[in-house]
C-alpha cells in the first residue's frame, strides 16, 4: 500500500493513499508554532508524477459556543464520521437520525438468521432494534437520550422522498420509529413522512435546540441517495428557518467507488479532488483530533450498533486483506468500517450556513 510521509518541522505524520488515483489531498492539524515550519513530503511504494503542491491553511473555530446537532441519514452514520467529537462534546450534543435502517433485502441478512420467515416482519424488527442503538450507543459517550429522536423516514428511499416529492409507505411504521422518542415533533402520529413533514421536523428542531454547529452528509462526495437526501432537507429546513447555526460540517461515509484506504489508528483520509461534484464555493477542511483513548472509545461505539457487529469468516477475512492490501490492526474480523473509521482525526468540510443553503437545496441525482 502507497504511502505519503509529511515533515512539517520535527514531526512526521504518514498517510496511506489510494493507488488509482492521480490527485492526493492530505490534511493534518498544526500547531501554532509548526504554521511557519518547513514542509516537506516522502514517499513509499508511489512516486510523484510532478512537482507542483498546494497548501491550504485554514482556522479550526472551537465548537464550544453552542449546541452541536448532527443529522444521520441512519443509525450509525453520526457514530462513523463524528464519534470521536460528539464524545467530546457530549452535552451539547443531539443527534437526530432520520430513518430507523429497517431496509433488508434478504432473510438470510437477518441478525438472527431463521428468527422471521418474511422479508416484512424481519425489516421491522430491524428497524426496531436499530432505532434502539441509535437512541442507547450515545449513551456510552453521555450523550442524553432525550437528545437523540428518530423521524422514521423509509430506509432506502430518502431521495425519492426529498428529490421525487414521493409517497411511500413505511415498512415500519412512524410511530414504531419514534417509540424511544421523548421529545413531540410536528408530525407525531403520521401514517408516512413526505417531504413537507421531514423538512418541517428538522425545522422544529432546529427552531428549538438552535445549534451552533450542525453535522450533516456531504453531497459533494457522498452518492448514497439517503445521504444526499439528508443534506437537501436540512437546507430546505434552514432556508424556512429563521435561525442560522454559526457553521456547518458536512461528512461522508461513502464515497464514489472507492473507500478510505489503510488500517485503524492513522490519520483521517482527505477524499480526493477527483471525487469532488462540486456544489459549495468555499468549503475548508476540518479536522478534529482524537488521541489513542478516544479512537478506542469510538471503536466501542461502532461496536453496539448492531448493523456493524457481524464477524467475518476466514475465507471473507482472507479476501478482504488481499483485495485492499493491508494487515488489519484492529478488529480484522469485522465490518471495514472497523478501519475506516477508528482514525487519529475525523474529517469533515466547514462551509459557511447561505453557501450551504444554495448549494444543497436542490441537488441532482448523485
Amino acid at each position: 500500500m502507497p504511502f505519503v510521509t509529511v515533515h512539517i518541522g520535527q514531526r512526521t505524520v504518514s498517510f496511506s493513499i489510494h493507488r488509482q488515483h492521480q490527485k492526493a489531498a492530505l490534511t493534518l492539524a498544526l500547531a501554532r508554532t509548526e504554521v511557519e515550519s518547513p514542509l516537506s513530503f516522502s514517499f513509499r511504494g508511489c512516486k510523484p508524477v510532478g512537482t507542483h503542491a498546494s497548501v491550504t491553511v485554514a482556522s479550526r473555530p472551537a465548537l464550544d459556543d453552542g449546541p452541536i446537532m448532527i443529522v444521520a441519514p441512519h443509525p450509525d452514520d453520526a457514530e462513523i464520521a463524528a464519534g470521536g467529537l460528539y464524545s467530546a462534546y457530549a452535552s451539547q450534543t443531539r443527534i437526530v437520525t432520520l430513518s430507523a435502517g429497517e431496509l433488508l433485502r434478504k432473510l438470510d441478512r437477518q441478525y438472527i438468521v431463521g428468527l422471521d420467515d418474511d422479508l416484512t416482519a424481519a425489516g421491522r424488527r430491524k428497524g426496531t432494534v436499530r432505532s434502539w442503538n441509535s437512541v442507547a450507543t450515545p449513551l456510552l459517550s453521555g450523550v442524553a437520550f432525550e437528545h437523540c429522536p428518530v423521524l422514521g423516514v423509509p430506509d432506502g428511499h430518502g431521495w425519492e422522498i426529498m428529490h421525487d416529492n414521493a409517497s411511500i409507505e413505511p415498512i415500519l411504521p412512524v410511530n414504531d420509529a419514534r417509540r424511544f422518542n421523548t421529545l413531540s415533533l410536528p408530525c407525531d402520529g403520521a401514517e408516512s413522512l413526505g417531504r413537507d413533514d421531514i423538512i418541517r421536523d428538522l425545522g422544529y428542531l432546529i427552531e428549538y435546540w438552535q445549534p451552533a454547529t450542525i453535522l450533516v452528509t456531504d453531497p459533494e462526495y457522498d452518492p448514497h441517495g439517503d445521504h444526499r437526501a439528508a443534506a437537501m432537507a436540512l437546507a430546505r429546513a434552514l432556508q424556512q428557518s429563521h435561525f442560522r447555526p454559526a457553521r456547518v460540517l458536512l461528512y461522508a461515509n461513502h464515497y464514489r467507488d472507492t473507500h478510505p484506504p489503510g488500517p485503524a489508528f492513522q490519520p483521517a483520509w482527505t477524499p480526493s479532488p477527483e471525487l469532488r461534484t462540486p456544489c459549495f464555493h468555499r468549503p475548508t477542511p476540518y479536522l478534529f483530533c482524537l488521541d489513542r483513548e478516544a479512537q478506542r472509545h469510538k471503536a466501542l461505539l461502532l461496536d453496539a450498533m448492531t448493523d456493524l457487529a457481524r464477524r467475518d469468516r476466514p475465507r471473507q477475512i482472507r479476501r478482504k486483506k488481499r483485495k485492499e492490501g493491508f494487515e488489519p490492526s484492529l478488529a480484522p474480523d469485522r465490518d471495514r468500517y472497523f478501519q475506516w473509521a477508528v482514525r487519529s482525526s475525523e474529517y469533515f468540510q466547514m462551509v459557511e450556513p447561505e453557501d450551504f443553503i444554495e448549494g444543497a437545496r436542490e441537488l441532482p441525482p448523485g
